[in-house]
């Protein structure tokens, strides 16, 4: 399978991306519930960015990182049937 990538790269990647989108979700989290609270100062902004935006890349980030989740899962079913048979050990 040339041109295809292996098993382990295709892991890596989504493990990163996972990570990216995790650290995305917590960083916009921040800003929006402690730098930016509703409620807060009118026109307020944090990196010259209002709270909307920051909930946009909050949301978006999220939708990502869900599915990055059934990726990352997906790849790892076999891993995923062996649990019941460790859990029972």
């Amino acid at each position: 399978m040339s041109g295809s990538i292996d098993r382990s790269k295709l892991c890596a990647y989504v493990n990163i991306l996972l990570l990216i989108s995790f650290l995305a979700v917590v960083a916009s989290s921040v800003v929006i519930w402690v730098v930016l609270p509703a409620g807060g100062l009118r026109g307020a902004t944090f990196l010259g960015i209002r709270r909307g935006p920051w909930t946009d890349v909050h949301l978006v980030s999220g939708a990502v990182m869900a599915v990055l989740v059934v990726v990352h899962l997906t790849l790892h079913v076999d891993y995923l049937k062996t649990l019941p048979a460790i859990a029972r050990r």
